[in-house]
């Protein structure tokens, strides 16, 4: 958990885990906890010793920070922008034929409002949950030779309890959506499909082998196209702005690289873009700003780390860099 905070619903897979081997009714909790407590109450008391630790340097035990750009999410309702999300996840699970470094506003809109893609995204949200639950209660217990439509209920609910830390459900999480996210949640995806594989080479044979055979060449391949997109910053930056010129990250990276190479003017121009599509970004407002310093235009250099101040009193960076201009 202090590697990854969202080892912190491995508890709450742990369990779903052994509801899919045998049923747990309400009857059997009593024996099931005398079987499984030691392993639980270990489990708690390392978990509040871990969240208390993050109460005590953040204030609290959720991440403080907003996604980039989307701070008007503390202010609206958020299910008009997670409705918009929810097909995101799907897709990356079962489809990731394109792939971002970064999900940003602009790559995932910020919703102020119901319309058609997201009623669709909430519809689909409910039918995959509906669809969970009647594969659950119509399959029956899973296990070491006995495969259950069972797992196509548990694969929905892992991914489900997997994301929660992320979801933005709970509480702001720092991203709409992270790729990163769902390595754990892809745990649970893969559970249902070998279970879908194995019934169909069960029942088709040799046909079935071929197009399993198949995903599994497509997914190797889709891996392997993207791996050198992540040589090294700057070539994920690039490719996260050519395929994606609409995410302000990318624009505020590419911005970073101009003044590193000593093109004030084009950085310049690539931070307004970014300021465009992330708003009020602190981190950007700073970066600006000590370009402004650096290029020598203090005064509009004090407008940023100004607005920086007011909208995090709490962090020392901007009144820092206030004082030194």
């Amino acid at each position: 958990v202090l590697g990854k905070e969202g080892a912190v619903v491995l508890p709450a897979l742990m369990f779903l885990a052994d509801a899919a081997r045998r049923d747990v009714r309400l009857s059997d909790l009593p024996a099931y906890l005398r079987r499984t407590g030691p392993a639980y109450a270990l489990q708690a008391a390392v978990l509040a010793l871990a969240l208390g630790v993050r109460w005590s340097v953040l204030g609290d035990v959720a991440s403080p920070t907003h996604p980039p750009g989307a701070e008007v999410l503390r202010d609206i309702p958020r299910i008009w922008t997670l409705a918009g999300v929810w097909p995101h996840y799907v897709r990356l699970l079962l489809a990731p034929l394109d792939l971002a470094s970064d999900y940003s506003p602009g790559v995932v809109e910020v919703g102020f409002g119901w319309n058609a893609g997201r009623a669709a995204g909430a519809a689909l949200a409910l039918t995959v949950m509906v669809g969970a639950w009647a594969a659950w209660r119509r399959g029956g217990e899973t296990g070491p030779g006995r495969g259950s439509p069972r797992m196509l209920g548990f694969a929905v609910v892992w991914v489900l309890l997997a994301l929660l830390p992320v979801a933005n459900v709970l509480f702001l999480a720092p991203v709409l959506v992270a790729e990163r996210t769902l390595y754990l949640a892809s745990v649970g995806v893969a559970g249902a499909l070998g279970w879908l594989a194995w019934e169909a080479l069960d029942r088709k044979g040799r046909p079935a082998a071929v197009a399993v055979a198949a995903l599994f060449l497509a997914f190797a391949a889709r891996s392997a196209v993207r791996v050198p997109d992540w040589r090294s910053t700057e070539t994920i930056q690039q490719a996260l702005l050519d395929d994606h010129p609409e995410s302000g990250r990318a624009w505020w990276g590419f911005a970073r690289r101009l003044d590193a190479q000593g093109r004030p003017g084009d950085a310049r121009r690539a931070y307004a873009v970014a300021l465009d599509l992330l708003d009020s970004e602190h981190q950007v407002a700073l970066d600006v700003a000590s370009h402004l310093l650096a290029s020598g235009r203090p005064g509009q250099a004090r407008l940023f780390l100004e607005r920086a101040w007011r909208e995090r009193p709490e962090w020392y960076s901007a009144p820092g860099l206030l004082a030194a201009a």
